[in-house]
């Protein structure tokens, strides 16, 4: 939880070379819109891989569907896997 306070010092450092005319306006506020959104995906599926991980039976869920030993594979390779999901959706509904 306290690593979220840094959040408020990232909006800072953004506010602050938005100001500074050593930085281009434009290039600031894009790459502050990339952090913006590479942070809501990442905690959206870090969220769904969460719901997922600690449902009673996992294989009724979009992780588990095709593979109930999904807890046995690497951390990145469930990390890739709950981004696809957050922003493709359900695998099996396609």
């Amino acid at each position: 939880m306290f690593r979220l306070w840094r959040l408020r010092r990232v909006s800072a450092m953004f506010a602050r070379l938005e100001k500074d005319k050593n930085f281009n306006y434009f290039w600031v506020r894009c790459a502050k819109l990339i952090f913006v959104t590479l942070f809501a995906v990442h905690s959206a599926g870090c969220f769904y891989y969460y719901l997922a991980a600690n449902f009673p039976q996992p294989g009724r869920t979009w992780i588990g569907y095709d593979n109930e030993g999904f807890k046995h594979e690497s951390l990145s390779t469930r990390y890739v896997k709950s981004m696809k999901y957050d922003q493709l959706g359900c695998p099996w509904h396609q």
